[in-house]
């Protein structure tokens, strides 16, 4: 929920994932607000700038009474094989149209596919990908992404999901391949999430089981493997979740999390993170640092 104040007053406007009401939650805090609506994938409302805080603190305190709160989840509502794509295959899609909020656009799933080339276009504000499968070639484009923000390297084995249409150029009909998401083949959606989830719960404050305390939990080896990636790449520019994959999968990105959290307290590091990408610079050190030292780490520890 994103608000902003005018003076006294405030208007605010959210996004939920599939599987939350947020119109539940927003009218479960309406003796705070001056008028709300909305739907379960979104709401919007109105409130005295005063109680602002008190809103955050009784929607997240709904949020927190939910048993399973749900993933963000992408729906592919078809996984095709590349080498029948086609503008025949392409053209029937039409029928489905108009596409809006009630009836999306076909996303379909592309696995398992190997990345052959990045191209920049337009000055470097998109990419065109080249993805191959077995005999199969697809060009796929990535738009506003630069080259410096994609964090995938030719060979990497990857699984797409993408919308098709058809593109008419100089009377030639072709289809037009765009990326919406994109991930590691051999990532674990459910485990990755999960993980992510353990983090964030222990930000919260909240109790944790056992079995998230050993997700999160690091070893000296694991901070080891880390600090050494970083110091020799020179930092990192990418999204931290694709750290998973930088690191060949030996830590969780709950473990990832906590490591940077803690070698960001002994100013080992320093992270500065955005919506869809962060910044991680590796600082010069003179003196060892016990890495158990951290607050982070010693709160994790208190929580076995």
């Amino acid at each position: 929920v994103v608000i902003s104040r005018d003076g006294e007053e405030a208007k605010g406007s959210g996004r939920s994932v599939e599987g939350f009401s947020l119109c539940d939650a927003v009218f479960a805090c309406s003796d705070l607000l001056t008028h709300c609506g909305g739907h379960p994938m979104a709401a919007g409302l109105s409130l005295k700038s005063k109680n602002i805080e008190l809103f955050r603190q009784r929607i997240n305190e709904y949020a927190l009474k939910q048993e399973n709160m749900p993933f963000n989840a992408c729906n592919i509502d078809c996984r095709l094989n590349p080498a029948l794509i086609s503008v025949q295959l392409v053209e029937p899609l039409a029928y489905l149209a108009p596409y809006g909020a009630g009836n999306p656009t076909p996303l379909i799933g592309l696995y398992k596919m190997t990345l052959s080339q990045i191209t920049p276009l337009s000055q470097n504000k998109h990419l065109r990908l080249q993805f191959k499968r077995n005999n199969s070639t697809v060009s796929v484009m990535n738009f506003f992404t630069t080259q410096q923000e994609f964090p995938y390297k030719v060979g990497d084995v990857l699984d797409l999901a993408v919308t098709l249409d058809i593109n008419e150029f100089n009377g030639q009909r072709n289809v037009s391949v765009i990326l919406k998401e994109i991930k590691p083949s051999v990532l674990d959606t459910t485990d990755f999430l999960q993980s992510q989830r353990n983090y964030e719960d222990f930000k919260l404050g909240l109790n944790l089981t056992n079995a998230q305390i050993t997700d999160l939990l690091p070893t000296r080896e694991d901070f080891a493997i880390l600090y050494v990636f970083l110091r020799k790449s020179g930092g990192y520019a990418y999204p931290i979740e694709t750290l998973v994959h930088k690191l060949d999968y030996k830590l969780s990105i709950g473990k990832i999390r906590i490591i940077l959290d803690a070698m960001s307290e002994l100013s080992l590091i320093e992270v500065i993170e955005g919506i869809n990408s962060a910044q991680i610079r590796v600082s010069e050190v003179s003196q060892k640092v016990d890495l158990n030292s951290a607050d982070t780490v010693i709160k994790l520890r208190g929580m076995q």
